[in-house]
Protein backbone atom coordinates (compact mmCIF):
# COMPACT_ATOMS: atom_id res chain seq x y z
CA UNK A 1 0.00 0.00 0.00
CA UNK A 2 2.77 2.44 0.93
CA UNK A 3 4.71 1.76 -2.25
CA UNK A 4 1.53 2.21 -4.30
CA UNK A 5 0.86 5.61 -2.73
CA UNK A 6 4.38 6.94 -3.31
CA UNK A 7 5.65 4.95 -6.26
CA UNK A 8 8.49 3.60 -4.09
CA UNK A 9 8.90 1.77 -0.80
CA UNK A 10 9.16 4.31 2.07
CA UNK A 11 11.87 2.15 3.64
CA UNK A 12 13.88 2.97 0.51
CA UNK A 13 13.14 6.71 0.39
CA UNK A 14 16.77 7.49 -0.34
CA UNK A 15 18.66 7.77 2.94
CA UNK A 16 21.09 4.88 3.34
CA UNK A 17 21.06 3.51 6.92
CA UNK A 18 24.49 3.25 8.54
CA UNK A 19 24.38 -0.54 8.65
CA UNK A 20 23.67 -0.80 4.90
CA UNK A 21 26.43 1.50 3.65
CA UNK A 22 29.30 0.50 1.43
CA UNK A 23 32.74 1.04 3.00
CA UNK A 24 33.44 4.15 0.90
CA UNK A 25 30.14 5.75 2.01
CA UNK A 26 30.92 4.99 5.66
CA UNK A 27 34.43 6.43 5.24
CA UNK A 28 33.07 9.62 3.67
CA UNK A 29 30.51 10.00 6.47
CA UNK A 30 33.13 9.50 9.19
CA UNK A 31 35.43 12.10 7.63
CA UNK A 32 32.64 14.68 7.32
CA UNK A 33 31.37 14.16 10.87
CA UNK A 34 34.90 14.40 12.28
CA UNK A 35 35.29 17.80 10.59
CA UNK A 36 31.81 19.12 11.43
CA UNK A 37 31.50 21.36 14.50
CA UNK A 38 28.75 21.00 17.07
CA UNK A 39 27.79 24.60 17.81
CA UNK A 40 24.86 26.71 18.84
CA UNK A 41 24.31 30.41 18.25
CA UNK A 42 27.05 32.91 18.99
CA UNK A 43 26.39 36.33 20.49
CA UNK A 44 24.37 37.73 23.40
CA UNK A 45 21.84 35.41 25.01
CA UNK A 46 18.15 36.07 24.56
CA UNK A 47 14.94 34.50 25.75
CA UNK A 48 13.65 31.79 23.45
CA UNK A 49 10.24 32.60 22.00
CA UNK A 50 7.47 30.08 22.56
CA UNK A 51 7.63 29.16 18.89
CA UNK A 52 9.73 29.76 15.80
CA UNK A 53 8.69 28.45 12.38
CA UNK A 54 10.08 28.91 8.88
CA UNK A 55 6.70 29.71 7.28
CA UNK A 56 5.82 32.63 9.59
CA UNK A 57 6.51 35.06 6.74
CA UNK A 58 5.64 32.97 3.70
CA UNK A 59 3.06 35.57 2.70
CA UNK A 60 5.91 38.04 2.12
CA UNK A 61 7.71 35.86 -0.46
CA UNK A 62 6.14 37.67 -3.41
CA UNK A 63 8.61 36.40 -6.00
CA UNK A 64 7.24 32.84 -5.91
CA UNK A 65 3.50 33.50 -6.25
CA UNK A 66 3.31 30.90 -9.03
CA UNK A 67 4.22 28.22 -6.47
CA UNK A 68 1.32 28.86 -4.10
CA UNK A 69 -1.64 26.57 -3.47
CA UNK A 70 -4.55 27.65 -1.28
CA UNK A 71 -2.43 30.37 0.30
CA UNK A 72 0.57 28.16 1.10
CA UNK A 73 3.75 27.26 -0.74
CA UNK A 74 3.19 24.03 -2.65
CA UNK A 75 4.89 20.84 -1.59
CA UNK A 76 8.01 19.80 -3.50
CA UNK A 77 7.52 16.10 -4.19
CA UNK A 78 10.11 13.38 -4.76
CA UNK A 79 9.32 10.52 -7.16
CA UNK A 80 12.22 8.14 -6.50
CA UNK A 81 14.64 7.36 -3.66
CA UNK A 82 15.95 10.94 -3.75
CA UNK A 83 14.76 12.19 -0.35
CA UNK A 84 18.17 13.54 0.64
CA UNK A 85 18.11 16.03 -2.22
CA UNK A 86 14.47 16.99 -1.77
CA UNK A 87 14.69 17.37 2.00
CA UNK A 88 17.58 19.74 1.39
CA UNK A 89 15.61 21.60 -1.30
CA UNK A 90 12.83 22.41 1.17
CA UNK A 91 15.37 23.63 3.72
CA UNK A 92 17.13 25.80 1.10
CA UNK A 93 13.87 27.47 0.10
CA UNK A 94 12.70 28.24 3.63
CA UNK A 95 16.16 29.47 4.64
CA UNK A 96 16.11 31.87 1.71
CA UNK A 97 12.72 33.24 2.80
CA UNK A 98 14.09 33.82 6.31
CA UNK A 99 17.16 35.61 4.94
CA UNK A 100 14.99 37.75 2.66
CA UNK A 101 12.98 38.88 5.68
CA UNK A 102 16.01 39.35 7.93
CA UNK A 103 17.88 41.47 5.39
CA UNK A 104 14.71 43.16 4.06
CA UNK A 105 15.72 42.00 0.59
CA UNK A 106 13.01 40.09 -1.32
CA UNK A 107 15.50 39.15 -4.05
CA UNK A 108 17.11 36.66 -1.63
CA UNK A 109 14.16 34.26 -1.99
CA UNK A 110 15.47 31.27 -3.96
CA UNK A 111 13.44 28.30 -5.11
CA UNK A 112 16.08 25.62 -5.81
CA UNK A 113 16.61 23.09 -8.54
CA UNK A 114 17.01 19.87 -6.54
CA UNK A 115 19.14 17.95 -9.07
CA UNK A 116 22.29 20.03 -8.84
CA UNK A 117 22.87 19.74 -5.10
CA UNK A 118 21.44 16.20 -4.93
CA UNK A 119 23.93 14.69 -7.35
CA UNK A 120 26.87 16.52 -5.80
CA UNK A 121 25.66 15.39 -2.39
CA UNK A 122 25.78 11.78 -3.55
CA UNK A 123 29.30 12.40 -4.82
CA UNK A 124 30.38 13.79 -1.43
CA UNK A 125 28.63 10.84 0.24
CA UNK A 126 30.89 8.40 -1.60
CA UNK A 127 28.29 7.23 -4.13
CA UNK A 128 29.34 7.14 -7.78
CA UNK A 129 27.28 7.02 -10.94
CA UNK A 130 23.50 7.09 -11.24
CA UNK A 131 21.33 5.58 -8.57
CA UNK A 132 19.27 6.12 -5.47
CA UNK A 133 20.49 6.74 -1.95
CA UNK A 134 22.76 9.23 -0.21
CA UNK A 135 23.76 10.46 3.23
CA UNK A 136 22.69 13.60 5.03
CA UNK A 137 26.31 14.36 5.82
CA UNK A 138 27.36 14.21 2.18
CA UNK A 139 24.50 16.49 1.24
CA UNK A 140 25.44 18.98 3.95
CA UNK A 141 29.05 19.06 2.79
CA UNK A 142 27.95 19.58 -0.83
CA UNK A 143 25.73 22.54 0.11
CA UNK A 144 28.72 24.19 1.76
CA UNK A 145 31.22 23.25 -0.95
CA UNK A 146 29.20 23.56 -4.17
CA UNK A 147 26.13 25.59 -3.19
CA UNK A 148 22.81 25.36 -5.00
CA UNK A 149 21.04 26.65 -8.10
CA UNK A 150 17.71 28.44 -8.58
CA UNK A 151 15.04 26.40 -10.32
CA UNK A 152 15.02 28.74 -13.33
CA UNK A 153 18.77 28.72 -13.91
CA UNK A 154 19.50 28.59 -17.61
CA UNK A 155 19.96 25.04 -18.87
CA UNK A 156 18.49 23.07 -15.96
CA UNK A 157 15.22 21.10 -16.28
CA UNK A 158 12.10 22.97 -15.24
CA UNK A 159 9.62 21.44 -12.79
CA UNK A 160 6.02 20.54 -13.45
CA UNK A 161 4.14 23.19 -11.44
CA UNK A 162 0.81 21.49 -10.84
CA UNK A 163 -0.88 20.56 -7.58
CA UNK A 164 2.63 19.81 -6.34
CA UNK A 165 6.05 20.82 -7.66
CA UNK A 166 7.93 17.90 -9.14
CA UNK A 167 10.36 16.89 -11.83
CA UNK A 168 10.30 13.44 -13.44
CA UNK A 169 11.79 10.18 -12.23
CA UNK A 170 14.05 10.24 -15.29
CA UNK A 171 15.42 13.67 -14.35
CA UNK A 172 15.93 12.53 -10.76
CA UNK A 173 17.99 9.58 -12.00
CA UNK A 174 19.94 11.60 -14.57
CA UNK A 175 21.03 14.21 -12.03
CA UNK A 176 21.82 11.65 -9.31
CA UNK A 177 25.29 11.27 -10.84
CA UNK A 178 27.32 14.06 -9.27
CA UNK A 179 30.07 13.58 -11.84
CA UNK A 180 27.52 14.18 -14.60
CA UNK A 181 25.47 17.24 -15.58
CA UNK A 182 26.00 19.16 -12.34
CA UNK A 183 29.70 19.65 -13.06
CA UNK A 184 29.12 22.33 -15.69
CA UNK A 185 27.20 24.50 -13.20
CA UNK A 186 29.55 24.50 -10.20
CA UNK A 187 30.82 28.05 -10.70
CA UNK A 188 27.23 29.31 -10.70
CA UNK A 189 26.13 27.11 -7.79
CA UNK A 190 28.95 28.39 -5.61
CA UNK A 191 27.42 31.87 -5.77
CA UNK A 192 24.69 30.53 -3.44
CA UNK A 193 26.26 28.65 -0.54
CA UNK A 194 25.82 27.94 3.14
CA UNK A 195 29.01 29.13 4.78
CA UNK A 196 28.42 26.97 7.84
CA UNK A 197 26.63 23.83 8.93
CA UNK A 198 26.56 22.12 12.29
CA UNK A 199 25.68 18.67 13.55
CA UNK A 200 22.72 18.70 15.95
CA UNK A 201 23.27 16.51 18.98
CA UNK A 202 20.49 17.68 21.32
CA UNK A 203 17.02 19.17 21.17
CA UNK A 204 18.23 22.15 23.20
CA UNK A 205 20.83 23.00 20.57
CA UNK A 206 18.23 22.63 17.82
CA UNK A 207 15.81 24.96 19.63
CA UNK A 208 18.52 27.59 20.09
CA UNK A 209 19.35 27.48 16.39
CA UNK A 210 15.73 27.68 15.30
CA UNK A 211 15.00 30.47 17.77
CA UNK A 212 17.42 32.44 15.59
CA UNK A 213 15.64 31.05 12.51
CA UNK A 214 18.24 28.66 11.18
CA UNK A 215 16.62 25.61 9.60
CA UNK A 216 17.84 22.10 9.08
CA UNK A 217 17.64 18.63 7.59
CA UNK A 218 17.21 15.36 9.45
CA UNK A 219 17.87 11.84 8.17
CA UNK A 220 17.08 8.65 10.05
CA UNK A 221 15.02 5.45 9.97
CA UNK A 222 12.20 7.12 11.92
CA UNK A 223 8.85 6.77 10.18
CA UNK A 224 5.31 7.92 10.79
CA UNK A 225 1.93 7.08 9.30
CA UNK A 226 1.48 6.55 5.56
CA UNK A 227 -1.59 8.74 5.48
CA UNK A 228 -3.16 11.56 7.43
CA UNK A 229 -1.65 12.22 10.83
CA UNK A 230 -4.08 12.59 13.75
CA UNK A 231 -5.06 16.03 14.99
CA UNK A 232 -4.48 16.33 18.74
CA UNK A 233 -5.22 18.98 21.35
CA UNK A 234 -8.09 21.36 21.99
CA UNK A 235 -9.19 24.78 20.82
CA UNK A 236 -6.39 27.02 19.59
CA UNK A 237 -3.81 24.39 20.52
CA UNK A 238 -4.93 21.77 17.97
CA UNK A 239 -2.00 20.36 16.04
CA UNK A 240 -1.24 17.79 13.32
CA UNK A 241 0.80 15.43 15.50
CA UNK A 242 2.52 12.52 13.78
CA UNK A 243 3.26 9.39 15.86
CA UNK A 244 6.10 7.00 15.18
CA UNK A 245 4.78 4.04 13.21
CA UNK A 246 6.98 2.73 10.36
CA UNK A 247 10.58 2.63 9.18
CA UNK A 248 11.14 5.17 6.42
CA UNK A 249 14.95 5.58 5.93
CA UNK A 250 14.27 9.14 4.98
CA UNK A 251 15.64 12.70 4.96
CA UNK A 252 13.26 15.59 5.63
CA UNK A 253 13.57 19.23 6.64
CA UNK A 254 13.40 20.68 10.17
CA UNK A 255 11.35 23.86 10.05
CA UNK A 256 10.43 24.95 13.54
CA UNK A 257 9.58 24.26 17.16
CA UNK A 258 6.67 25.01 19.48
CA UNK A 259 6.51 24.90 23.27
CA UNK A 260 3.03 23.45 23.25
CA UNK A 261 0.87 23.94 26.38
CA UNK A 262 -0.31 20.31 26.31
CA UNK A 263 2.34 18.29 24.49
CA UNK A 264 5.50 20.04 25.71
CA UNK A 265 8.13 20.66 23.02
CA UNK A 266 7.11 19.91 19.43
CA UNK A 267 9.18 20.01 16.23
CA UNK A 268 7.96 20.79 12.71
CA UNK A 269 9.12 18.29 10.07
CA UNK A 270 8.74 19.05 6.38
CA UNK A 271 8.12 16.02 4.19
CA UNK A 272 8.22 15.90 0.39
CA UNK A 273 5.46 13.39 -0.33
CA UNK A 274 2.74 15.78 -1.44
CA UNK A 275 -0.23 16.25 0.87
CA UNK A 276 -0.39 12.71 2.21
CA UNK A 277 -0.33 13.67 5.89
CA UNK A 278 -3.25 16.10 5.95
CA UNK A 279 -3.51 19.77 6.99
CA UNK A 280 -2.37 21.38 10.20
CA UNK A 281 -5.48 22.94 11.83
CA UNK A 282 -6.16 26.66 11.58
CA UNK A 283 -5.06 28.59 14.65
CA UNK A 284 -5.17 32.17 15.86
CA UNK A 285 -1.56 33.34 15.95
CA UNK A 286 -0.17 34.95 19.09
CA UNK A 287 3.04 34.85 21.10
CA UNK A 288 2.19 31.34 22.31
CA UNK A 289 0.76 29.91 19.09
CA UNK A 290 2.34 29.59 15.63
CA UNK A 291 0.45 29.81 12.33
CA UNK A 292 -0.68 26.49 10.82
CA UNK A 293 2.02 24.67 8.91
CA UNK A 294 1.93 24.41 5.11
CA UNK A 295 0.48 21.09 3.89
CA UNK A 296 3.28 18.54 3.81
CA UNK A 297 4.61 19.67 7.20
CA UNK A 298 3.65 17.84 10.39
CA UNK A 299 4.65 18.05 14.07
CA UNK A 300 6.39 15.45 16.26
CA UNK A 301 7.03 15.21 19.97
CA UNK A 302 10.40 15.71 21.64
CA UNK A 303 11.06 11.97 22.04
CA UNK A 304 10.67 11.44 18.30
CA UNK A 305 13.02 14.26 17.39
CA UNK A 306 15.52 12.92 19.89
CA UNK A 307 15.30 9.60 18.04
CA UNK A 308 16.00 11.34 14.72
CA UNK A 309 18.99 13.16 16.18
CA UNK A 310 20.29 9.83 17.45
CA UNK A 311 21.20 8.74 13.92
CA UNK A 312 23.71 11.63 13.81
CA UNK A 313 22.55 13.08 10.51
CA UNK A 314 20.59 16.14 11.62
CA UNK A 315 22.22 19.37 10.45
CA UNK A 316 21.45 23.09 10.60
CA UNK A 317 22.71 25.62 8.07
CA UNK A 318 23.79 29.26 8.04
CA UNK A 319 24.55 31.63 5.20
CA UNK A 320 27.10 33.36 7.44
CA UNK A 321 30.49 32.14 8.68
CA UNK A 322 28.91 31.32 12.03
CA UNK A 323 25.46 31.09 13.60
CA UNK A 324 25.02 34.56 15.03
CA UNK A 325 22.06 35.20 17.31
CA UNK A 326 19.09 36.63 15.41
CA UNK A 327 16.42 37.19 18.09
CA UNK A 328 12.85 38.20 17.34
CA UNK A 329 10.29 37.56 14.65
CA UNK A 330 11.17 39.27 11.41
CA UNK A 331 8.82 40.94 9.00
CA UNK A 332 9.85 42.05 5.57
CA UNK A 333 9.22 45.78 5.23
Amino acid sequence: MSAHILGFDPSKSGWIPHEEREPEVTAAYDAIIEATPVISCSGPAFERPKWSVAWADEDRAASIEQFRRQGHIKNIRQLTGSCVGFGAANMIFWSSVTDAVYYADPTRVLFPFFGYHYGLGRLESGSRGRGEGSSGAGQARALQKYGFLPYDHQGVPQPNNGDVIQWTSQIELQWSDGAGPAQQYIADGQKNKFDSFTLATSVEQAVDLMASRYWGTTASDWGGIMGAAPVKGDGNNRVLLMPRNERWNHQQSVLGYWFHPEFDLLFAIGNQWGYLHGPDPDRTVDENTPPPAPPGVYWIERKNFEYMIGDRETFFFSGMPDFEVRPGKYRMG
